[in-house]
C-alpha cells in the first residue's frame, strides 16, 4: 500500500483516513488477532523513524512470538 502513510508521531501511526495507536495494534496481536499488512508496515516505519519506542517494538515481538 505505497503512500498510504503519512508519517508517524508518538507511537501514532498516521494513515491518510485513519490513525492507528501502537497499543491497538499490540492488543490485536495479544488477542491473537492477525495484523493487517497497513500495520505492521505502520509499526516498522514508526520505529525505523523513532516514534515507536523499544520497549513498545519489544511488548509486540514477544506477543508475536507467543501468539
Amino acid at each position: 500500500i505505497k503512500g498510504a502513510f503519512t508519517g508517524c508521531f508518538s507511537g501514532i501511526v498516521v494513515r491518510r483516513q485513519k490513525r492507528m495507536r501502537m497499543y491497538d495494534i499490540l492488543s490485536k496481536k495479544r488477542d491473537g488477532k492477525e495484523l493487517s499488512t497497513e500495520e505492521i508496515r505502520g509499526f516498522i516505519k514508526g520505529y525505523v523513524c523513532g516514534d515507536i519506542p523499544d520497549y513498545q517494538a519489544s511488548a509486540l515481538c514477544m506477543a508475536i512470538c507467543i501468539r
